[in-house]
């Protein structure tokens, strides 16, 4: 009963201001016309020009031979068009036309691109049209449990595992993530497209250091100081990630031990997205905190040493060849409400 008086005040309202946009979609899902060579791109559930579609987006606009792909990016209203393209050099931002999410010109890109990217997934009502060539990117090798391995209510799978159905292309950086999107979130015997074993296009600048994001971190407040770079990489904890838990003051604690212990080089700290709010909120975090719009492999590739605990970063950072360390104090704990694949005696890194 409670949650059915829960639905009745809150859904109306939900979908009464979206029927106007998903009306838009299902009326017109049958009628709309495909526009050749456009590609959608979201990332993020648009937060960001980030992640693996940025380099695919960049591969093209390099490439001569794809001059005539129109190139669609997804933004959240909150998203301002200068933090996003913070990522893209500045002869190629031209080349993307930025659409607002969940207005009917987004709708109208997702019935009619033929190419839509996402390292994620697109949102429940989608589906992809006869026509539309899909590819997800998706986001980072699974330490942590993932699909059905995660305890509790599978609930949250349902559109991730829709969405993993509907590709054509699945990309997988290796064995692992490969098993792990087949088995774990039972695609075996269903699934039609492509899983594409081939490493993440993400992981191409971490071959180069990209120097250019160092003043650009400057001019966005970061205090640099020209040591070397110990970058801390706390993912985020808890059940929700819209309430992730966790506490500021103890990664403030932890960074300033770790910087006294180093006094030759200088730590930076980058937030799960999720955690990204509240670490903005911290004063002592203020000068060195990583702004969230930055793509993580463009910090990575200009970091000297990695310092994490359950965040995947690490798979990508193994590229550069750098020095790697775990600091996981609670993992029992995390163990216990999440669980990961690797034991400690596996990890590539003391």
């Amino acid at each position: 009963n409670a949650i059915a008086r829960a639905s009745r005040k809150y859904l109306p309202q939900y979908y009464s201001a979206r029927r106007p946009i998903l009306s838009y979609y299902f009326f017109n899902f049958d009628n709309s016309k495909i526009q050749s060579q456009t590609i959608l791109y979201e990332t993020r559930d648009g937060q960001s020009i980030t992640d693996s579609p940025l380099y695919i987006f960049l591969e093209l606009v390099k490439n001569e031979k794809y001059n005539n792909r129109r190139h669609v990016w997804v933004l959240k209203d909150a998203v301002s068009e200068q933090e996003a393209l913070v990522n893209v050099p500045l002869e190629f931002r031209d080349r993307i036309e930025i659409v607002r999410r969940d207005t009917i010109e987004y709708m109208k890109w997702l019935l009619e691109a033929e190419y839509v990217i996402t390292n994620s997934t697109f949102q429940s009502f989608y589906a992809k049209r006869p026509g539309q060539t899909y590819i997800n990117t998706w986001h980072g090798t699974p330490l942590k449990y993932m699909g059905y391995d995660i305890p509790g209510s599978k609930t949250s799978l349902k559109n991730v595992q829709r969405n993993f159905l509907m590709t054509d292309y699945l990309l997988s950086p290796n064995e692992h993530t490969t098993h792990i999107f087949a088995d774990r979130y039972k695609l075996n015997g269903l699934y039609e497209g492509k899983i594409l074993e081939a490493g993440y296009p993400r992981n191409d600048v971490l071959q180069r250091r990209d120097e250019t994001i160092l003043g650009q971190l400057v001019a966005d407040g970061v205090q640099l100081n020209g040591k070397l770079i110990v970058l801390y990489t706390p993912t985020w904890k808890g059940t929700s990630i819209t309430n992730p838990s966790g506490s500021m003051q103890q990664i403030v604690a932890e960074v300033n031990v770790i910087q006294a212990m180093n006094p030759d080089k200088q730590v930076l700290v980058k937030v799960h997205p999720y955690a990204y709010s509240m670490a903005k909120q911290e004063q002592n975090l203020v000068d060195i905190l990583i702004p969230d719009q930055y793509d993580a492999n463009r910090v990575l590739s200009v970091t000297d040493y990695l310092i994490t605990d359950y965040s995947s970063i690490f798979f990508d950072f193994l590229v550069t060849g750098r020095p790697i360390f775990f600091y996981a104090w609670d993992k029992e704990q995390y163990d216990l409400y999440r669980g990961m694949y690797l034991e400690d005696s596996e990890l590539p890194a003391p």
